[in-house]
């Protein structure tokens, strides 16, 4: 009787043991993970920051032709990335439809879907943009 009491011993012994390696490994993952996410933001971080100074160009039915964002905010010296993001052809020229001098600061000329358009800002001021072809299509840059 004896052995058949060590060997249930044991048996318990060996499965707290067990349960207790498989325990400390889940604590030791779980307190990687929360380590990983507090203290390693260069990914999140750079992201945020190479999407922080691009515009879209969409449509939408209820809208029609936007850009998104309406408006951005930038620091001198920043550049800012438009993307087609729509079927349809799109310019981003500077000014607006009536302003005679429409297109001197930059003009992307026409851009089919998947093109981009980049403008370097050096100068603080406020930048109003449109579409050429949709000139009610209208953006903002805010330069400080």
């Amino acid at each position: 009787m004896k052995n058949n009491d060590n060997d249930v011993t044991n048996s318990l012994l060996q499965r707290y043991v067990i349960v207790g390696i498989f325990f400390v490994i889940f604590i030791q993952s779980f307190v990687g993970l929360v380590f990983a996410a507090g203290f390693d933001t260069s990914n999140s971080t750079s992201e945020a920051v190479a999407n922080a100074n691009k515009v879209s160009m969409v449509s939408s039915g209820d809208e029609g032709y936007l850009f998104v964002p309406g408006s951005i905010q930038v620091k001198v010296g920043d550049t800012i990335t438009w993307t087609n993001d729509d079927e349809t052809l799109h310019t981003v020229t500077s000014g607006s439809g009536t302003d005679e001098n429409r297109g001197v600061m930059f003009d992307s000329g026409m851009m089919g879907k998947g093109k981009t358009f980049e403008h370097t800002f050096t100068v603080a001021g406020e930048y109003p943009y449109f579409c050429m072809v949709h000139p009610d299509m209208i953006g903002k840059v805010l330069v400080s």
